[in-house]
């Protein structure tokens, strides 16, 4: 698609609730329009973060990448806290 996401609107975040990670709202494209979805919580998973939906501009074209679950990886070394003999390893970037 061709058109760009409006900015993204401000929401107040509310108070953290134990159990559930905030989902922050973001533009849905329906139809032929973007309709704005507002922030919501998710109940969390254990070792997961939450990468909320983002829109990308590759080559003048919008597309959106869904939210999703990923497993941590603090170090960023590509293997997940869980199966990581030292996951909070300075010295990898």
């Amino acid at each position: 698609m061709q058109v760009a996401p409006p900015p993204l609107r401000v929401e107040a975040i509310p108070t953290p609730r134990r159990g559930y990670a905030w989902v922050p709202g973001y533009w849905n494209w329906r139809g032929q329009r973007h309709v704005w979805v507002a922030g919501s919580w998710m109940r969390e998973r254990q070792g997961y973060r939450y990468d909320a939906p983002r829109w990308q501009e590759r080559d003048g074209r919008w597309t959106q990448e869904r939210g999703r679950w990923s497993r941590r990886d603090r170090d960023r070394d590509g293997v997940p806290n869980g199966q990581d003999g030292r996951p909070d390893d300075p010295r990898r970037n």
